[in-house]
């Protein structure tokens, strides 16, 4: 008697039922099995039957199309593809013609196509899913089992709006979906005939783990996750980037998951994973996946720069060549040929560093960001630990040698009596008053009613306190590279730092905060009048506090909870919209600051301080944020003649915004700035 899974007996089942059991016990048959059976059922049957005409694969509903005419007919997806890049197109077709791909790494550069492939890839296992009589039997799985094809990043938002809407969209497009295979768009799930189901997950969703999940793609695997949120989930405990990194825990269980759960799958059946990142580190997800799988041939790995994808007519012919440094050695861009044959072969070898060609349309890039560039446009990892800033003449390429520093000495030792060099920093005038009074009072030498910002990183006992004083001075034309690699032009502010400042604290004693409150004061007293006050959140609510009590804007902006303070900073610099005078403390620590990608923190060396630095980085992202407030005008005063009866004659610059929104963010603002 035959009975099956269900435990039912032959007479109870219908014929295709009959039909989708036998080609699931025929998919379980190892390949010499199912040869035996075929030559029994030819000297059985003289090649004719129900049952020969199964083994001849008779898996397929309808035998699917080549890979090309999938991509280019516009039946299929013709119309999504017409501007798929050529390279990108090969390469699909390449991978889906190797039957013994189970795997596939996608990294190098920004903007190639990366997450494209993955859409069209989607679409092909899908195409293939639907072209089978009985897809569940096929893949030796429980008729009625839903199958899944999984898409994850590093959230659901970018899962969902990134990657599950570009499959949707092509799906959309394409005639043959919409009459053969027809879905049901929802949210996070496309479900589809056969129980076949799109399904979308993150690295920090266990979704998908329970599904039988026959392929996918998981993206940006790179950026999935910080150290900060990891150890958050750690207990706080120490571990490795390999311990810590739960996009590879994650693919590395969904991928065991397919190849047990379809360990039985016929070998043209495979279940297939794309993992894809642009370049991060040099110890990576992505690097340690494709140095693990050199010898493997069931992984195909792609690593692109943006120009190897690109058509070479969007480019002259024109190089120039950038030297790809290490935690030791600078990275640098070099023009000129005759300087990049020179380099010798020998040392790069020795150092592990190498010199790569570079079209001349992105000599900006990389002349703006050294190190971005190398990352994201020759698609190149970078160390864990580097230079947080590489072009180290960008910094003196913003020092104004006109400038003076305008305190008595270059730090101030908390306590010797120092104070400011106000001829430096500022004028004295009289102004006649109603009545025939007189008043003498300071105005700024350099932009005289423009408001400033003050941003102090406070400290106790043992490291010092950096002070900055800063104020955008115009805005400027700049131009900029997209995540999708296409450029595009923005205003944005050129900063001027009026003061730096480190305060040492006191051998074995504490820096008193409010005498360092005391020195704003001063500044405030000498015509700055400030449009902010921020200082970062350790001791400063008393800080904060008093200075509101000044009427003026206060806020705690840390520069070690995020990147943003330093990038601010750092993009000033490259972009050279920040001017500053010598001030050695501030060149050293901006010298030898590091950047750790693992933990997303800029830091210094060994016995080196970014007390400074911490302070105009926090000044100058404090301008930024509150861009459309910087530009308050102060009173049009003449020194000698003209009468001021108030402040409200003030005016306030909105370069970009709604009255609404900057009617909200003025809400904090003090009432002689708001008045006008």
């Amino acid at each position: 008697m035959i009975f099956s899974n269900d435990g039912r007996h032959r007479s109870q089942r219908t014929k295709e039922e009959d039909r989708a059991l036998l080609l699931q016990q025929l998919a379980e048959l190892t390949p010499a099995q199912r040869k035996l059976v075929k030559a029994m059922l030819v000297s059985a049957t003289n090649g004719d039957g129900d049952l020969f005409d199964y083994m001849n694969d008779n898996r397929w509903l309808r035998k699917p199309v080549s890979v090309r005419q999938f991509l280019e007919d516009p039946y299929y997806m013709g119309a999504s593809s017409q501007t798929l890049y050529p390279r990108i197109k090969e390469d699909l077709i390449e991978m889906f013609e190797t039957p013994a791909i189970r795997e596939v790494v996608l990294t190098g550069s920004i903007g190639y196509g990366k997450t494209t492939f993955i859409s069209f890839a989607t679409c092909r296992l899908l195409y293939e899913l639907s072209c089978l009589r009985a897809p569940q039997s096929a893949y030796g799985l429980s008729l009625g089992s839903e199958i899944v094809i999984a898409l994850m990043s590093k959230s659901l938002h970018l899962s969902r709006q990134v990657m599950k809407s570009a499959v949707d969209d092509k799906i959309k497009l394409s005639p043959y979906f919409m009459e053969h295979f027809k879905p049901d768009f929802r949210s996070d799930n496309t479900f589809f005939p056969n129980n076949i189901n799109l399904s979308i997950g993150s690295c920090f969703s266990e979704r998908i783990l329970g599904m039988n999940v026959l392929g996918g793609a998981m993206d940006e695997a790179n950026f999935m996750v910080s150290k900060g949120q990891v150890i958050g989930k750690n207990n706080g405990k120490k571990a490795t980037v390999a311990q810590f990194d739960l996009a590879e825990k994650m693919y590395a269980s969904i991928v065991r998951r397919i190849k047990s759960r379809f360990l039985k799958a016929p070998q043209d059946l495979p279940g297939l994973m794309i993992l894809a990142s642009s370049a991060a580190t040099i110890d990576s997800f992505t690097n340690r996946k494709i140095r693990d799988s050199q010898s493997d041939p069931s992984v195909f790995v792609r690593d692109y720069a943006a120009w190897d994808v690109k058509p070479k007519q969007n480019f002259s012919g024109e190089k120039f060549w950038v030297l790809i440094g290490n935690s030791a050695v600078h990275s640098r861009v070099i023009k000129d040929k005759a300087e990049a044959d020179a380099v010798d072969r020998g040392w790069l070898e020795e150092q592990e560093c190498r010199i790569i060609e570079v079209p001349i349309e992105y000599y900006d890039d990389f002349d703006r960001d050294l190190e971005n560039g190398i990352r994201d446009i020759a698609g190149i990892s970078t160390h864990a630990i580097s230079a947080f800033i590489n072009r180290i003449s960008r910094i003196e390429d913003c020092v104004n040698k006109e400038m003076q520093h305008p305190f008595e000495s270059l730090e101030y030792d908390y306590g010797s009596g120092a104070g400011f060099v106000w001829p430096s920093l500022c004028r004295q005038g009289e102004r006649k008053l109603a009545g025939g009074y007189k008043e003498v009072f300071w105005q700024p030498l350099r932009n005289p009613k423009t408001a400033r910002h003050v941003h102090i990183d406070p400290s106790l006992s043992g490291d010092s306190t950096g002070m900055a004083m800063g104020h955008i001075d115009r805005w400027v034309e700049v131009v900029r590279r997209g995540p999708d690699g296409e450029e595009y032009t923005d205003v944005a502010p050129y900063i001027v730092i009026d003061l730096m400042l480190r305060v040492n604290p006191p051998q074995g004693e504490q820096i008193f905060l409010p005498d360092i409150r005391r020195m704003v004061y001063e500044l405030m007293d000498h015509g700055f009048h400030l449009s902010g006050f921020s200082c970062d959140s350790y001791q400063s609510a008393e800080m904060i506090q008093q200075m509101k009590a000044h009427g003026v804007h206060s806020e705690v902006v840390s520069v070690d909870r995020s990147m943003d303070a330093y990038d601010a900073l750092k993009s000033a610099l490259y972009e050279r919209r920040i001017e500053f005078y010598r001030y050695d403390p501030f060149v050293t620590e901006l010298r030898t600051l590091e950047y750790d990608k693992v933990r997303g923190k800029v830091d210094h060396p060994v016995a080196g301080t970014k007390d400074v630095a911490d302070a105009v980085a926090g000044m100058v992202y404090a301008l930024v944020k509150g861009a459309r407030l910087s530009n308050v005008m102060m009173p049009d005063l003449d020194l000698e003649t003209k009468e001021s009866d108030s402040w409200v004659s003030n005016k306030i610059m909105v370069p970009q915004g709604s009255v609404q929104s900057v009617a909200q963010d003025l809400s904090g603002m003090p009432l002689p700035f708001i008045m006008g």
